[in-house]
């Protein structure tokens, strides 16, 4: 069954235990800050604890928002709330190393860091190498 060109052949989000840290992350820091002003009123903890809880609503804005999606001729990702789409012949070789994101070699040298879709890089790698393979073989 092949796919419409509307929908990606493959897409890498978020794992679902990354998601609900970064809730629980930004509920604790808002329950904190909202604690410490009704106890202390505007003290320098309860404005840090408000900065953090902005940063924890805009960690659950990356993390729910953040994907990589192929496409049979293009990448499309997203990231830091911002899209971008990339040609699949552009790009040369996909790779990974423990603690280092999956990147993508352009056929200019220059690399593309993915952003941090989950715990299995090497399956989003595998999947990528295979995706550019196609391109080399249909041309």
């Amino acid at each position: 069954m092949a796919s419409s060109p509307a929908q990606p052949s493959h897409r890498f989000v978020a794992p679902t235990w990354m998601r609900a840290t970064s809730v629980l992350a930004f509920a604790l820091f808002a329950a904190a800050c909202t604690h410490e002003f009704l106890a202390n009123g505007g003290t320098v903890t309860a404005w840090v604890l408000m900065g953090l809880a902005v940063l924890g609503a805009l960690g659950i804005a990356e993390v729910v928002t953040a994907r990589v999606d192929l496409y049979p001729e293009r990448i499309v990702i997203v990231s830091n709330l911002r899209k971008s789409a990339f040609p699949r012949g552009s790009f040369v070789r996909a790779s990974w190393a423990k603690g280092v994101s999956v990147t993508l070699e352009r056929s200019d040298g220059s690399f593309l860091k993915l952003p941090d879709v989950g715990g299995n890089s090497q399956g989003l790698t595998n999947s990528l190498r295979a995706w550019i393979k196609r391109s080399r073989v249909e041309t």
